[in-house]
């Protein structure tokens, strides 16, 4: 076997109104070949992925694929189930899966819905590969690839952050579309278009950003605004921590200039031979190292959005308890099996790693990995709180006294953030601070929230949600009207003809038609452009106010639809023109790729039909939105039998277009 080419359809599509990934494999020796040809081809595959038993198939029940795997089915349609099962087993909830001959003999095109193209196509090669390795009766390490797509998973998808936005914009139907393999978010259409990456919006300052990342300056403006602040000194000489030790003679904590998530941090120094270990440890981060008096408390993250607290959570380093049986190192492992600790970002809380910073701090301790802590005895692993190092949250913001909240609201308008997440040590977050109970050493621009979605003890708080009402206030429309056209003849006049009607009220405009992409008078892109590229440079443009969208077959056929739903789809005509092209063998295909445009309407959206045309009026019976017909001619009974029926037709007469609705 052999893949010929993949292609992404990351729009509505002929086979699923959500993205999809295509592989066109050759089977080569398997051709017309049956899964039951195989001697215990069916027993081997089965034994690897247990879950295909659940496969519904045909069958429409549990158990439907196994019997077709034992009755005899082809090796594309044994590829999808695979694939289907692997991805299930990587997490995804997706099931859709088809099969599909491509014309030619040993060609197919399987089809699996597809939440991440870079996941999905590498799941499909594995899928082919194995499939083959059971059929031909030789060894192959599906587990070992398992291992490694799992690790593809995690640096491939969303960070928890920007996928909670994206479910929340979702929720609220606000079209959402990853730019690139970051996490930069596209939110809305047109002039409602807004950017996102991870917690920072289109509206965050960036010299309010800057100063969040010099933990010196942040600290200088903060003092300025008489919030205070730990006292301390930036140097890249060590000899300086030393004289700032013994000056001031309190404990102190090292961390790097230019830093994040707890790297190279280090709290509670007490005594010089401390200092030069710390300091190094520092400068493997940050050339630059803040030294400063180290506050006793405990730590706090208050996430402000838009001058409103949303959510506090107090965070505890990573640490674990002992029971009297286990050493440090095997408690450490227990603790990484919790069903919500992962690598990295992947899930609610992250595994502990047993690093340079843990040994430094069992070190302080006095502890190595083989101690065994006595029952109930806790053991800090790090001085930092960060979720990212293994610690834990725990929500508070129902427990924050107004003083606290006064203090949040002050700092985030003093480094000029709409969203920052503000760190702070207190003794307890509850009582009202005075200058010396309590010290912020911190402020985040681009804070993580899954510390609030997902705390270790406390209720869920829904930042994302806030989020995306800071973007996009209640009211604010996040779309702009579509209008798509389809069909054989008449597409690109009739795109000419709205976009004129819709410029004349005023509105900006954009279109793409066989002409160009044009937005109001500029032409913005030359040439034929009626695919989804061309109508996301129109809807990712901010002037424009309407959007008139000529959408060809090819494009529809080839990648899908660039948009979710359009306001208005018209078909204009139907003809056989493009049979033979792009495996079309019939008008009923034609028709299946065109209807596209009239399935994908907004809820109260409108298609628009030829009521000349046959094969669009039986269409008209079949979709679920109104339909408007129109027709040349006033007596097309056609259009009698609709507006006697409350719909709305427009047709030709006496030179004039007559709009009618009902018995009018």
């Amino acid at each position: 076997m052999k893949v010929i080419h993949y292609r992404y359809l990351d729009g509505p599509n002929v086979y699923l109104h959500r993205p999809v990934l295509v592989m066109r494999v050759d089977l080569e020796d398997f051709t017309e070949r049956e899964s039951y040809e195989y001697r215990g081809f069916v027993e081997r595959i089965l034994a690897a992925l247990p879950g295909l038993y659940d496969h519904h198939c045909a069958a429409g029940r549990p158990g439907g694929f196994v019997e077709r795997l034992y009755g005899g089915t082809y090796f594309g349609h044994i590829i999808e189930h695979v694939a289907i099962e692997m991805l299930t087993r990587l997490g995804y909830t997706s099931n859709f899966g088809k099969t599909r001959n491509a014309l030619f003999p040993g060609i197919y095109d399987i089809i699996i819905e597809c939440k991440n193209e870079t996941v999905v196509r590498s799941v499909l090669q594995v899928a082919m590969e194995f499939v083959e390795a059971c059929a031909k009766q030789y060894a192959y390490p599906l587990e070992e690839q398992m291992i490694q797509l799992r690790k593809l998973v995690a640096r491939s998808e969303l960070g928890p952050s920007t996928a909670a936005i994206a479910q929340a914009a979702a929720r609220r139907q606000i079209p959402v579309r990853r730019v690139g393999a970051g996490s930069l978010l596209q939110l809305g259409y047109g002039k409602f278009r807004r950017y996102v990456q991870a917690t920072m919006t289109q509206m965050t300052s960036a010299i309010g950003v800057d100063i969040a990342s010099d933990k010196a300056l942040t600290k200088q403006i903060l003092d300025e605004c008489g919030i205070r602040t730990p006292l301390g000194v930036v140097t890249e000489k060590v000899e300086e921590a030393l004289q700032f030790l013994q000056t001031h003679n309190v404990p102190i904590a090292l961390k790097p200039l230019h830093g994040n998530q707890g790297r190279g941090v280090t709290v509670d120094i007490r005594h010089p031979r401390e200092v030069e270990a710390a300091f190094a440890f520092a400068q493997s981060i940050s050339r630059a190292v803040v030294v400063e008096e180290y506050v006793r408390g405990r730590q706090y993250r208050l996430l402000v959005v838009d001058q409103r607290l949303v959510a506090a959570a107090e965070r505890v380093p990573a640490h674990v308890v002992g029971d009297g049986v286990h050493a440090i190192q095997e408690l450490i492992e227990r603790v990484n099996l919790h069903p919500e600790r992962g690598e990295d970002h992947e899930k609610p809380l992250t595994r502990i790693v047993v690093d340079q910073a843990v040994l430094r701090q069992l070190e302080r301790q006095k502890r190595t990995l083989r101690d065994i802590p006595r029952y109930g005895e806790r053991v800090w692993l790090r001085d930092s709180a960060n979720l990212s190092t293994g610690g834990i949250a725990i929500d508070v913001s129902c427990d924050v006294n107004p003083f606290f909240e006064r203090l949040a609201l002050r700092a985030a308008r003093a480094v000029s953030l709409d969203v920052c997440g503000i760190d702070l040590i207190a003794e307890d977050i509850a009582q009202r601070g005075d200058p010396q109970s309590y010290a912020v050493i911190e402020v985040n621009a681009a804070p993580g929230i899954r510390m609030h979605h997902h705390p270790s003890m406390g209720e869920s708080r829904d930042v994302a949600a806030a989020l995306v009402d800071h973007i996009y206030p209640r009211g604010m429309p996040s779309r702009i009207p579509i209008v798509s056209v389809t069909g054989t003849n008449g597409k690109t006049t009739t795109t000419r003809l709205i976009r004129h009607i819709l410029r004349e009220t005023g509105l900006t405009v954009g279109m793409t038609s066989t002409e160009g992409v044009y937005v109001d008078e500029e032409c913005v892109l030359a040439g034929d452009t009626t695919g989804p590229q061309s109508a996301r440079i129109v809807l990712s443009d901010p002037r424009v106010e309407a959007a008139v969208l000529e959408t060809a077959r090819g494009g529809i056929q080839r990648a899908g639809l660039g948009y979710d739903v359009a306001d208005v789809g018209i078909i204009t005509s139907l003809a056989d023109d493009h049979i033979g092209q792009d495996g079309i063998t019939s008008v009923a295909d034609i028709i299946k790729i065109k209807s596209l445009i009239v399935e994908c309407l907004a809820t109260t959206g409108l298609a628009v039909l030829n009521a000349d045309v046959p094969a669009l009026v039986e269409l008209a019976e079949a979709l679920r939105h109104p339909v408007a017909f129109v027709s040349r001619y006033a007596d097309n009974p056609v259009i009698t039998r609709h507006l006697a029926r409350g719909g709305m037709a427009f047709f030709q007469r006496d030179g004039w277009l007559v709009e009618a609705a009902g018995s009018l």
